[in-house]
């Protein structure tokens, strides 16, 4: 990530190869997309109440859960020192080491800039 951000990234964050010349005065066209525009038609809310949709509880236990299998399997020392609150913020911080690259190529391969859209923030 080091390396990217200091020899790839130019003047006003654009993307330049090693090699190419940053010129300041480059415009990009590009058509910015948010994931969730992509899937609009599959995101409507359904009709009706929906059984068992707790919303972020749900996706953060989902998320969480390989990672907590893997833990408990190979490192069963660590995990049974680790209280529930430094084992959830080794997810956090291993969640969101993840997801930045993945997030990058999104935005790198199809140009989607935001993946989760809320009135308070985008991500």
């Amino acid at each position: 990530m080091i390396i990217i951000g200091t020899f790839i990234r130019g003047p006003g964050w654009q993307w330049f190869w090693p090699g190419q010349t940053w010129d300041h005065n480059r415009l990009i066209y590009e058509v910015n997309r948010d994931l969730p525009d992509l899937f609009r038609d599959h995101l409507q809310p359904r009709q009706g109440p929906v059984r068992g949709d707790r919303g972020l509880a749900d996706t953060s236990r989902w998320a969480a859960s390989p990672s907590s299998r893997f833990f408990r399997r190979y490192m069963p020392k660590d995990f049974s020192r680790m209280s529930l609150l430094q084992f959830s913020i080794m997810q956090v911080f291993l969640l969101i080491m993840v997801a930045l690259p993945l997030k990058m190529m999104l935005r790198l391969l199809w140009h989607i800039k935001y993946v989760w859209i809320t009135p308070w923030f985008n991500v």
